[in-house]
């Protein structure tokens, strides 16, 4: 699956049909929309090409939200190229990129450099200088310009809509679940194994620190949950706090800390994938570091149970 970041590196075909966005998550309504780009390129013959953004237009011009994302852009790729995907293009984001009105981004820049047979248009997306493009006006310039458009209806799931940000909203709230049925999968973040103060195996629950994460990606809500992570190619189940350690005296970074189930030995300086599956409790400051300990375990023991580990 070619990814370009130019215009040029695409080359031009006029049997091309493209979609774009910036398909934060990779949701089942973008996967709708992937999949009815694939079945529209091979019913009409064409190249089909997804077009997203980097950075998020919305980090770039100010009203994100605290530009934190779902789907960093290689988490995306990662996600586009499990779909299927023919080919990518990578826009470079910038606030004079902005200001191109949709017509002439559609006739011009997309039209004359890569071709355009048809666009896919997704129900929420707008596009071009002051999201002037919506699907009314690009159906219209589609009847003058000689292209076509499709329209894609929103996506429902037990009559919610699968946005990004009714999924923010439910990570936000801790809801891990309600958010990986939107998505299709369990939310997940990346990082490394590094070394932390070595309070957990002083009291009996070794942990893996999670540090160099994705510095934009969004993260749940505070708390404890289930989670089942992958180090070193191997898969696990654990329990994990995502929180500031308040027992010992609320040190303000962020950290994940994770008891694996059944891993032995140091993991330092490997690469980890950690996948949430249940919220348990809130983050939580104890008495004493014997009443966290009762805590953990219980913790533990309700993961397991998640996890139906006898």
């Amino acid at each position: 699956m070619p990814v370009y970041r130019d215009f040029a590196e695409v080359g031009y075909n006029k049997r091309t049909i493209v979609s774009l966005g910036t398909f934060d998550g990779v949701h089942l309504g973008h996967r709708e929309i992937i999949s009815q780009l694939a079945a529209k390129a091979t019913e009409r013959d064409c190249r089909s090409l997804l077009i997203t953004f980097d950075p998020h237009p919305k980090s770039v011009l100010g009203n994100g939200n605290n530009n934190r994302l779902l789907t960093p852009i290689n988490e995306k790729i990662e996600l586009f190229r499990a779909s299927g995907i023919e080919n990518i293009l990578v826009i470079n984001f910038t606030k004079e990129f902005s200001e191109i009105p949709y017509d002439k981004f559609l006739t011009g820049y997309i039209g004359e450099n890569i071709g355009l047979d048809s666009i896919i248009i997704g129900h929420d997306h707008r596009f071009g200088k002051g999201r002037g493009g919506d699907f009314s006006k690009i159906e219209e310039l589609a009847g003058k310009s000689g292209f076509n458009a499709f329209f894609v209806p929103p996506f429902s799931i037990n009559g919610t809509v699968v946005s990004s940000t009714n999924i923010r909203d439910s990570l936000n709230a801790g809801d891990v679940k309600a958010a990986g049925a939107l998505l299709g999968r369990g939310y997940s973040f990346e990082g490394e194994v590094i070394e932390g103060f070595r309070r957990g195996r002083t009291i009996g629950f070794p942990t893996a620190n999670v540090g160099k994460i994705d510095g934009v990606k969004f993260l749940p809500a505070n708390g404890v949950y289930a989670v089942e992570v992958t180090v070193s190619g191997k898969e696990y189940r654990g329990v994990m706090n995502l929180g500031v350690r308040p027992t010992f005296g609320n040190e303000s970074i962020v950290l994940p800390e994770i008891h694996i189930f059944d891993f032995y030995g140091e993991a330092y300086g490997e690469k980890i994938k950690v996948i949430f599956t249940e919220r348990i409790r809130d983050e939580k400051k104890f008495a004493s570091v014997e009443e966290l300990v009762k805590q953990i375990s219980a913790d533990a023991a309700r993961a397991k149970e998640i996890f139906n580990i006898n």
